[in-house]
């Protein structure tokens, strides 16, 4: 049987995707996002270079824990990356992001759009983790 090693690659090509996405999902929801979480788009818009270092280094850690998982996992099918990408995100991100915010009186809408993002970008990260594979060259 091949051996999967993560693909740094792939790796990288998520970041780079999620900011992208990022940038599409708060643009298509701006308004319900303005308005529920209260910021005005003036802070917003001025968040610092620190705030997107760290969304750079926290998705590049998100990516390769998952790519890692998947290695020692076996995950060799679209329907399996999937399918523990949502595991993962549903128990280690959704849920915990749903709790905190509801105890910090969040509106559950506010939640939805700020996981769902994550939700959907994991979605896509077990999908091309499954698919694009790298294998150690078996000697």
């Amino acid at each position: 049987m091949k051996t999967s090693i993560v693909n740094h690659l792939a790796v990288w090509s998520l970041v780079i995707y999620f900011q992208l996405q990022s940038m599409g999902w708060y643009t298509v929801f701006e308004k319900p996002w303005v308005e529920l979480s209260k910021v005005n788009m003036e802070t917003a818009n001025n968040a610092g270079v620190l705030s997107y270092l760290v969304v750079l280094i926290s998705t590049a850690v998100i990516v390769y824990s998952i790519a890692v998982l998947f290695t020692k996992l076996h995950i060799y099918t679209a329907i399996n990356g999937i399918f523990y990408s949502l595991l993962f995100n549903i128990g280690f991100l959704f849920l915990p992001v749903i709790t905190m915010d509801m105890f910090q009186m969040k509106p559950f809408a506010l939640s939805m759009i700020d996981a769902g993002n994550y939700l959907v970008f994991f979605v896509i990260t077990g999908l091309v983790l499954s698919l694009w594979k790298k294998y150690k060259k078996e000697a």
